[in-house]
């Protein structure tokens, strides 16, 4: 069954839904463009906060590890000082210039006052090796109050758990040779063989201890006194470490609205303090996360600051020796993966509330834009095809009607229509005096055609004689009218024929309009795209600026802690603590200059490949623009088309003149016509004949007559 539809629904059906299709598509690729950013941006901003923890974290873990640096400095310091006053009164007894006795009585003085006047510090203790501080220890066996112990070594210890209550004993023989292990397994007497094997100060593990009846937590750092480089005796400071569990809670507090955890592991394996759990101080790493597969002893400690995530925490450990020549110690900090993630979480909500928003506001406009599309296609085709339907009133009106020939089509543009119009009025105005002229000429004929009758009565017998070569004549003629008329309906197909080759290539036109109107909206989507990008591009740029302020600020932090370095130079032996804290900014400041040039590099890899996104969408428009020239071309052949319909309407008119040239001959065969009658005149039994002959044109010329008239000339 034959579809119904007019040219008009069909060029609408079909370029709507060719509108529809590009609208999908552009939307199409318009939210999964916006998915993918979303993705990407996801992934960088997550990226980007993990590098930032790690610098944040790093910079908090080397704040924490210069405190206590610091602490564990002075302590040595101390300690060092007090040994050069202990080796000066053993000078003084050796070279006999004090007694031993008031020489003892005088180093417990002196630990006494140096103990009092740090309360910082726990404890104090001094002894020297058998018989190294006068000779003549078997003297002193037993003697408290001088400072020996039971086999008459000197060793002196203060303990001060109330400052304002300093208490004094004598270490016996026995705790120099005890083996008892602590919670790290280190034998009790590591303090003392350390310092005998290395001759360099040591540090003890954590641990727990009663100082005047009070449980403390501590460290003992023990420092060699040496002669000839040999260990002849040594100092014990004992640290109170209660400080360090404060400092690691107001840290922690600091970081991630208070949900970070720190935590200070010594060498041993031995947690030094735990900001979430008082507790943990003394025991060792495997009893305080007994859940963790992780082994935390010097031996497992990174060389540098080292962040891993952990299952659901991130973990940083930073590495640190507290006193120079010691194992390192290390500063781990924990955040809940969930609590450092939560910046990039919400960015992706919110990210996906706006693609939301946006899908819809899309979908929404793409609806807007399709309905006006479809009515200005509506539009355009009805009032491109307003002429065609003047064209089709007028046909019918002279197939159907009273054959007006005086109408025309009035279409003053000059595209396909124009021409066609012009065209059917130019037929028109060659058709309308043909008309007339056959209608005149009908007229004379039956003038001629009664005359002739007349004539006849005169002569039946001479036209009796003629009457089968009038009829061969006539028989001729009709076979001559009908070849003109088959001459006439060929016309009339080449011309519709014609009328149709132009209204394909109206509604190509039609097409190649649509198809540059799709064109130029995919470009201006591009432009829009090529913005997002280049706005994007703007972006990383000023994530460079931000680094370059950061990159600036390590720089003058390396200046300052440079000139402090020179500064405690110049102090000598007093600035040496100091001397090493600015080394260790000095250190601080350029690894952060190495982590913003790494960042620099990251961003600037971003920016190169923003800019290669924006060269190819440059080239993708110029080939849009390129396209757009091409259908202007087709256009231009479209145009070569209705040239070439205009052609064929000059050969319809070859045809008319034609058609004329048949009717010539016609007009010759009258004038055999003529001849035969006039060899009828001898023939008396033609006359009758030749008058039915007369009658017979005559009503031949009525009704050629009556045909012609139904044309209004």
């Amino acid at each position: 069954m034959r579809t119904t539809l007019s040219i008009k629904l069909k060029i609408v059906f079909l370029t709507g839904l060719c509108l529809l299709l590009c609208l999908a598509a552009v939307i199409t690729a318009n939210l999964y463009q916006m998915k993918h950013t979303d993705q990407m941006v996801g992934q960088r901003s997550s990226a980007l906060l993990e590098d930032t923890a790690c610098l944040q974290l790093t910079t908090s873990g080397a704040v924490q590890r210069q405190l206590i640096e610091k602490k564990f400095s002075d302590a040595l310091l101390l300690g060092r000082e007090f040994n050069r006053q202990m080796l000066a009164l053993r000078n003084r007894i050796g070279n006999d210039r004090m007694d031993e006795a008031e020489g003892r009585k005088e180093m417990i003085e002196q630990s006494r006052n140096m103990l009092t006047a740090h309360p910082e510090l726990l404890g104090l203790f001094v002894t020297f090796e058998p018989d190294a501080l006068g000779g003549n220890d078997a003297s002193f066996v037993g003697k408290a109050a001088l400072g020996s112990n039971d086999k008459g070594r000197f060793s002196s210890y203060w303990s001060q758990a109330d400052p304002s209550q300093p208490e004094y004993a004598v270490y016996p023989e026995e705790l120099f040779s005890r083996t008892t292990p602590d919670a790290s397994g280190t034998p009790y007497n590591y303090w003392y063989t350390c310092v005998l094997k290395t001759r360099t100060q040591c540090l003890t593990s954590p641990y727990h201890d009663l100082l005047n009846g009070q449980g403390v937590t501590l460290i003992s750092m023990a420092i060699p006194m040496l002669e000839a480089g040999n260990v002849i005796g040594m100092s014990v400071v004992d640290i109170n470490i209660s400080d360090l569990q404060s400092q690691s809670r107001e840290l922690a507090t600091g970081l991630y609205g208070a949900q970070a955890v720190v935590s200070i592991i010594s060498n041993t394996g031995v947690v030094a303090a735990k900001s979430n759990d008082d507790t943990a101080s003394g025991k060792n790493g495997a009893e305080v996360w007994a859940g963790s597969n992780n082994t935390y002893s010097a031996t497992n400690f990174p060389s540098q600051p080292d962040a891993t995530r952990q299952g659901d925490h991130y973990q940083l450990l930073v590495p640190f020796s507290p006193v120079p020549g010691n194992a390192a110690w290390a500063i781990k900090i924990d955040v809940p993966w969930d609590v450092l993630m939560l910046p990039a979480r919400t960015l992706a909500e919110v990210l996906t509330e706006q693609r939301q928003a946006t899908t819809l506001n899309v979908v929404l406009l793409g609806g807007v834009l399709a309905v006006i599309g479809l009515a200005l296609i509506t539009w355009s085709i009805r009032s491109a095809l307003a002429p065609l339907q003047s064209i089709t009133r007028m046909v019918r009106e002279i197939a159907v009607g009273d054959g007006d020939l005086t109408q025309r089509v009035n279409y003053p543009r000059q595209d396909e229509l124009g021409l066609l119009t012009g065209w059917l009025n130019r037929f028109l105005d060659k058709l309308h005096p043909i008309i007339r002229d056959i209608q005149q000429t009908s007229l004379q004929t039956r003038q001629a055609a009664r005359q002739a009758s007349h004539l006849a009565s005169h002569a039946q017998a001479r036209l009796l004689q003629q009457a089968g070569e009038v009829d061969q004549v006539a028989t001729a003629s009709n076979e001559m009218a009908a070849t003109a008329h088959e001459v006439a309906r060929s016309t009339a197909s080449a011309a519709q024929a014609a009328q149709d080759t132009d209204q394909a290539a109206s509604r190509a036109r039609t097409e190649v309009d649509r198809a540059t109107h799709t064109i130029e909206t995919l470009a201006s989507e591009m432009n829009d795209s090529m913005v997002r990008v280049e706005s994007l591009a703007s972006s990383s740029a000023k994530i460079s600026d931000v680094l370059d302020v950061i990159r600036s600020i390590a720089e003058q932090t390396n200046l300052l802690a440079l000139n402090a370095a020179i500064e405690a130079a110049r102090a000598g032996e007093a600035g040496r603590g100091f001397a090493v804290v600015a080394d260790e900014v000095r250190s601080l400041a350029r690894r952060t200059q190495e982590s913003v040039i790494e960042s620099q590099q990251v961003i600037e890899l971003l920016q190169d490949n923003t800019r290669t996104v924006v060269s190819a969408m440059h080239n993708s428009q110029d080939l849009t623009t390129l396209s757009v020239e091409e259908v202007r071309k087709a256009v231009e052949s479209l145009k070569e088309i209705s040239n070439a319909v205009g052609l064929i309407n000059e050969m319809n008119v070859q045809i008319a003149t034609a058609t004329e040239e048949q009717s010539a001959v016609a007009e010759e065969i009258n004038a055999n016509v003529n001849a035969i009658r006039d060899l009828s005149q001898t023939l008396s039994e033609g006359g009758l004949q030749s008058s039915q002959l007369s009658e017979s044109l005559d009503g031949l010329a009525h009704d050629l007559s009556c045909k012609t008239l139904q044309f209004r000339v």
